[in-house]
């Protein structure tokens, strides 16, 4: 069967249903008279009625029934004209699809979220520019700092959102957005939420949840305890989900560090409480990051600028987000 037509395409393959040709065969469908049809598409009538003979000849059928007053499709004609608009529409589909993609308004994103932009920057950013945007697709990837950079770097990701290391990443760019500084939270009745000016040591009593060693909140915090001769007497728990994190510290005493717009959100939500305690950190900005060199696509552009823009809001009224995101880790 596919030989056969392979066969009648090559003994047509001189005069095939390009654009213009479909255009016509429409355009005569439609009108059923030449004088009509070349005015539509702005040829002499001599020049289509050639046109139409040649295609007419070089199918072997009779498209057209000529009479003195209109032309007919015969039953190959209709056939014919019926394919022809299907290649017309076909066409116009990709037409808009290429004028889609060159606004950036259709294609896949692959993005990395570290848990510091999965409470509020993150999910924000994403449906801010969706509502603009509902033919562009996220495939979304939560993991550590590490292991998104390495997927950046081997071109699984197109980009990413997280705390990106000072040195050691040539092969990166990045944008800054914003500092995201991080609080002690405990549950609303938590023994210590009713105090005040507490200190490292009253807080080692409790048992710390705490994320993978190879955070830098972790390390830091790890050498803050080590610096002043401290240990977690309650001894650590270590997680990296969500859920785990937030029910472990409203059904226990355990303290942990968060992320300021996390803890804004489960202070709203969970009812947990900041406590009172001078604990700076110093981490990397949040930024979004991408591969040198690498091709940015206009929806990956475009969706940039929507992260920039939602990071400023978030920057300037952090209180205004609390109410509309679910959260990460520090």
């Amino acid at each position: 069967m596919a030989s056969s037509n392979n066969k009648k395409r090559a003994q047509h393959s001189s005069n095939p249903l390009t654009p213009r040709v479909c255009e016509m065969l429409v355009a005569l469908e439609k009108h059923r008279n030449m004088g009509e049809t070349a005015k539509e598409l702005d040829v002499l009538q001599s020049v289509l009625s050639r046109q139409l003979a040649g295609i007419e000849k070089s199918l072997g059928v009779s498209l057209f029934a000529r009479t003195t007053r209109s032309m007919e499709p015969t039953n190959e004609g209709r056939a014919v004209v019926r394919q022809a608009a299907q290649i017309l529409a076909s066409l116009d589909k990709v037409v808009d699809e290429l004028d889609a993609i060159g606004r950036g308004s259709t294609g896949l994103i692959r993005l990395g979220i570290a848990s510091v932009a999965a409470a509020v920057l993150g999910p924000q950013a994403i449906a801010v520019f969706q509502k603009a945007n509902p033919g562009v697709s996220f495939s979304i990837r939560d993991d550590t700092n590490d292991r998104l950079i390495d997927d950046l770097t081997t071109g699984f990701l197109d980009a990413a959102i997280l705390r990106l290391p000072a040195d050691g990443h040539f092969h990166l760019d990045a944008t800054e957005l914003y500092d995201e500084p991080i609080r002690i939270v405990a549950r609303r009745d938590h023994p210590l939420a009713r105090s005040s000016d507490l200190s490292l040591a009253d807080l080692a009593k409790y048992q710390w949840i705490l994320p993978t060693s190879d955070f830098t909140a972790r390390k830091q915090i790890e050498s803050k305890f080590y610096k002043e001769g401290l240990r977690f007497e309650a001894g650590i728990l270590e997680t990296l989900s969500v859920p785990f994190f937030i029910g472990l510290i409203s059904a226990t005493d355990a303290v942990a560090p968060m992320a300021d717009s996390l803890a804004r959100r489960c202070e709203y939500s969970e009812g947990f409480v900041t406590l009172p305690i001078v604990f700076s950190l110093t981490l990397e900005p949040v930024s979004i990051v991408w591969r040198k060199e690498s091709y940015l696509s206009p929806a990956l552009l475009n969706f940039m600028k929507s992260v920039e823009k939602t990071a400023k809001l978030i920057s300037r009224s952090p209180e205004a987000f609390v109410h509309k995101s679910t959260g990460g880790l520090s």
